[in-house]
């Protein structure tokens, strides 16, 4: 299976059973809000390890290079959206290792690796307005916002197309 191609700093893995400790700690500390609350986490890695089969995407471990720490989780999902399928974008990054840019990084080479490998034309992202970090992740990727949805819980769409880098 090809896999977004490692950064400077990150490299990538297929999720399988041996990270359902660190998708755990994810889901208690509310690290993943794309991921449905009564969803388990045993459901979650088989949904992502059917969209490698069928789709040849899904959701990969970020390791850090200098010590092959498990820092988050990124890649791209197929996902149904109000106008239809998506391929979505999805990201989470361990408290510790927030701030040190590590979510753009990681964000940006998934989003490369779809635009590339699998020349989608466009990339959404959701996001609740209170998440300021994954905003400033999404404007500094140059992904442009589209809508607010306004539902029991609120979220933003943004939308990038191939340009990832600001003008």
């Amino acid at each position: 299976m090809k896999m977004p191609r490692e950064t400077n700093r990150l490299y990538f893995k297929a999720i399988s059973e041996k990270y359902q400790p660190i998708l755990e700690t994810f889901m208690k500390c509310g690290l993943l809000p794309f991921v449905e609350k009564n969803q388990g986490v045993e459901k979650l890695i088989t949904t992502i390890r059917q969209q490698y089969r069928s789709f040849k995407i899904g959701l990969w471990a970020v390791h850090r290079k200098k010590d092959d720490e498990v820092i988050g989780i990124a890649g791209l999902m197929l996902n149904k959206g109000e106008n239809g399928i998506v391929i979505e974008l999805g990201y989470a990054i361990h408290p510790h290792y927030q701030s040190q840019g590590y979510a753009k990084e990681a964000a940006k080479e998934v989003c490369l690796f779809g635009f590339n490998t699998h020349r989608f034309p466009k990339i959404v992202a959701f996001v609740p307005p209170t998440n300021k970090r994954s905003i400033s992740v999404l404007k500094r990727l140059n992904f442009d916002f589209k809508e607010e949805i306004m539902k029991e819980i609120p979220f933003y769409i943004y939308e990038a197309t191939s340009n990832l880098e600001k003008r």
